[in-house]
């Protein structure tokens, strides 16, 4: 089983307006949807979805649309009640195909629910193979907290897997743990990496994930991470792209069907696809899963994830590099 931990659920909306957004005009959405978002939920849904078992945690009101969501889909889970409200995310998308975000302020958490948080997920990861810690962090949360939660997790269940992803202070903080602490699987973007590069700019690693690009930019940046103890680095490009890394091999996949998905949610569907079949040895095979996932055709501005019927790993090329 796959547990994932989302400290900072999001409830996205969509939807979609026939002219270009104005101030001072009634504007009539169509097409509207709506889902429970935030990484781990994002995560838990496609392994749900994929018939992989899952289990996800996360705050929330006992009585929200976000509950009731998670609850209608089926996904078992379990909540730290909190006053909320849940953090809404609004993606209106114009005639033009321009997409702009209304983002509501983070729910507030207090240090009590976020120590709740901590404690169910090392209670629940009893039964877990997998523990995943993805998202933001709360704004009463310190940067560390992930940190935190794996020394705990390290100390009850040594033999369970952690995977990281986040970014910013909360990854950096990781990151300056590593010497005390060492998870299993840190997912990163190209910002991250950028963020490891001085002076190299995300452009400048999207362009060395390009076909023909030179890998070493990346391999030189994550190397440190592996060395201190993480068995593997999984990288998200551009839509179509991504790699694997271990100290002894690196792998890099691209597909040719590479849909428009923001990188949060390219990194999300990517680490999902990777970690359902995480029993296989096969890293190149669960590569091309993940990334037949990521770059998988769904109805654009809608909560849509692909189920199996619509990912295609035949369109992947997968190429072991070595070290």
């Amino acid at each position: 089983m796959i547990l994932t931990v989302t400290p900072t659920p999001v409830l996205e909306r969509f939807g979609v307006i026939d002219g270009p957004l104005t101030g001072g005009e009634v504007l009539r959405l169509r097409g509207v949807d709506a889902c429970p978002g935030g990484c781990g939920v994002t995560v838990a849904r496609l392994i749900y979805l994929a018939g992989h078992p899952v289990h996800a945690i996360f705050p929330a009101p006992e009585i929200s649309q976000y509950l009731r969501m998670i609850g209608l889909l089926g996904i078992p889970h379990d909540h730290v009640p909190v006053a909320g409200p849940v953090q809404t995310r609004f993606l209106v998308a114009d005639d033009s195909g321009r997409t702009t975000q209304f983002l509501d302020p983070a729910m507030p958490l207090d240090t009590a629910q976020l120590a709740q948080l901590r404690d169910l997920t090392v209670s629940r990861a009893e039964d877990a193979a997998w523990v995943v810690l993805g998202g933001p962090l709360p704004d009463v949360a310190p940067t560390a907290w992930y940190v935190e939660v794996i020394r705990a997790l390290a100390l009850y269940h040594p033999t369970v897997g952690t995977a990281v992803a986040t970014s910013g202070a909360p990854l950096r903080a990781v990151i300056r743990q590593l010497s005390a602490i060492t998870p299993s699987l840190l997912a990163l973007t190209t910002t991250d990496i950028a963020d490891m590069v001085p002076d190299c700019g995300i452009r400048g690693v999207e362009r060395s994930l390009e076909d023909g690009g030179d890998l070493s930019l990346v391999r030189d940046a994550v190397t440190p991470l592996l060395e201190a103890g993480v068995s593997e680095v999984l990288v998200s490009g551009a839509p179509g792209t991504a790699m694997c890394l271990t100290q002894g091999s690196t792998w890099i996949a691209r597909s040719g069907a590479g849909s428009e998905t923001d990188a949060g949610r390219f990194r999300e569907l990517l680490l999902a696809g990777y970690l359902m079949n995480h029993g296989s040895d096969d890293r190149m095979g669960r590569l091309s899963t993940a990334l037949a996932y990521a770059s998988a055709e769904t109805t654009a501005g809608s909560g849509e994830l692909p189920t199996p019927d619509l990912i295609h790993p035949e369109q992947v090329t997968c190429t072991e590099l070595g070290s």
